[in-house]
């Protein structure tokens, strides 16, 4: 069965979970009397059922004739609206690999492995006494002095100087590419920055941001110019 165009398993939208209750879809629609294009063109409000039939209506509540939304597109480019993090999320994903890549180095470097030669093992051990011993604080292992090599303890770095250095440049390239620096985030600068170099870096910063603080704020000018009109 369809209804609306949409299949039986896709109607729980337009209907209610509560009996008595029916689903109510609020469209506004731009209306210009094709007779009169010029004369009253205004925003009307009607309030429709999943069937179509029109529960109420009425023209916008603003003398304008303007809709009662506030809206701002940023930034709008070729009619798209690109959000601010569009060109930090290649570099995002590149950082977020570096991490996967230096922490399964770190899981699987050798920590504290002992190298046991098994003619340096001394009558009534084993390896399985000898790897209790050892996982023990403070153990201490008897060894065959007789043994031709004595145990080492084998303890890797655990860490990619390459995937280091890499993500350090990754870290420094997103402040650069978003302009949102240390300075801006507020945090404590070096002994060798003096307050004027810092009071520099956190106004360059801002003005790397002005257009995104300009634009918010123009949006909510606009919202309480609608909301003045409103109560007007």
């Amino acid at each position: 069965m369809a209804w609306g165009g949409h299949d039986s398993a896709d109607t729980k939208f337009y209907s209610s979970s509560s009996p008595g209750f029916c689903r109510v879809i609020e469209v506004w629609t731009y209306d210009i009397d094709p007779h009169h294009p010029v004369e009253d063109p205004h925003w009307h409000c009607r309030f429709l059922t999943p069937d179509g039939s029109v529960i109420d209506h009425s023209r916008s509540p603003l003398k304008s004739g303007a809709h009662p939304f506030a809206l701002k597109f940023y930034p709008l480019t070729d009619g798209a609206v690109h959000p601010f993090i569009e060109d930090l999320v290649g570099q995002q994903k590149h950082i977020n690999t570096l991490i996967t890549t230096i922490d399964h180095i770190l899981a699987n470097s050798a920590k504290g492995v002992l190298l046991m030669p098994t003619d340096a093992i001394p009558p009534g051990l084993d390896m399985e006494k000898v790897a209790d011993i050892w996982s023990r604080p403070g153990g201490v292992i008897p060894v065959n002095p007789t043994a031709r090599r004595l145990p080492v303890e084998v303890t890797a770095a655990g860490r990619s100087e390459g995937a280091a250095r890499l993500l350090e440049m990754e870290m420094q390239m997103f402040q650069q590419i978003s302009g949102v620096t240390s300075a801006l985030q507020g945090m404590t600068p070096g002994a060798n920055v003096s307050a004027s170099l810092y009071e520099s870096q956190v106004y360059n910063s801002a003005i790397a941001l002005l257009d995104v603080y300009e634009s918010f704020n123009s949006f909510r000018t606009l919202r309480d110019r609608i909301a003045l009109a409103l109560l007007s």
